[in-house]
């Protein structure tokens, strides 16, 4: 071990912070808060979009900002990362994918009584329970999330949706500054990505995409939709159906985002 370098290792091998970009960016102000950074010792920031940003995502303004400190990097011998989304997690694009189709937006079945099914409900499957009749409902989300930028999340279920995300992020840096790649800028970071987040719904609800019962059948053999109640209710070989439900959820999602 060279205990000089391990004393003031190199900027790589530096403390490397999320750097919250949530104003209207600065050229000047960028590289003052980039040199301020290094004086202290840290030698590289992944450039990260937060709650405030009032410059556009992803904007011809933003690709330049993200170009600026890219060369500043290269003269200051920084590095930097690249955060690819508006806020997290991944997947949405700051709204672009979602606003584009509603194939792209995010699914989910839920369980519902009479007084709770909405127009963007679909039923599924009626049940007759102890306290009444509950519906199994399809539901696509709709745009209007506060959240994601008065979009929806998406589908990454759905390898269009996944497609449709790397054409609009990465696509887009490797087009506006792809020539740091591997060396300022050193690699990417994702946050978060999931094929679940319906916590607004305020009732039951398992995952879902149109891409899953195909899937589901092809690897367990069998038709999921037969076997939805299972999915809610701890009846039958429940055990099973779940296992086998939320594995090839899995699968699939790896496949169609990760792999991708």
């Amino acid at each position: 071990m060279d205990m000089k370098q391990f004393e003031n290792p190199s900027p790589l091998y530096r403390n490397a912070p999320f750097w919250s970009w949530n104003d209207r960016l600065n050229i000047d102000e960028l590289k003052r808060q980039m040199d301020e950074m290094i004086d202290k010792g840290w030698g590289s920031f992944f450039m990260h979009s937060r709650v405030g940003l009032v410059t556009g995502y992803l904007s011809e303004e933003w690709m330049e900002a993200v170009n600026t400190c890219a060369a500043h990097a290269k003269e200051t011998g920084a590095f930097i990362w690249l955060y690819d989304e508006d806020k997290w997690p991944s997947g949405f694009a700051g709204g672009i994918v979602p606003e584009k189709s509603e194939k792209y937006r995010s699914k989910a079945l839920v369980l519902l009584k009479n007084n709770e099914l909405t127009e963007n409900d679909t039923i599924l499957k009626e049940i007759n329970t102890e306290d009444g009749r509950a519906y199994i409902c399809y539901r696509a989300d709709t745009l209007g999330d506060t959240g994601f930028n008065g979009a929806s999340y998406v589908d990454l279920m759905n390898p269009e949706t996944v497609r449709e995300f790397l054409q609009c992020t990465h696509e887009q840096y490797k087009k506006q500054c792809g020539e740091c790649f591997g060396k300022e800028i050193k690699g990417v970071f994702t946050d978060e990505p999931c094929y679940n987040i319906h916590n607004n719904y305020k009732a039951p609800v398992v995952p879902w995409s149109d891409y899953l019962p195909d899937f589901f059948m092809k690897l367990k053999g069998y038709d999921i939709r037969q076997h939805l109640e299972k999915l809610f209710y701890s009846t039958g070989d429940y055990r099973k159906i779940r296992f086998d439900f939320y594995d090839a959820a899995t699968r699939l999602y790896i496949e169609s985002f990760s792999m991708q």
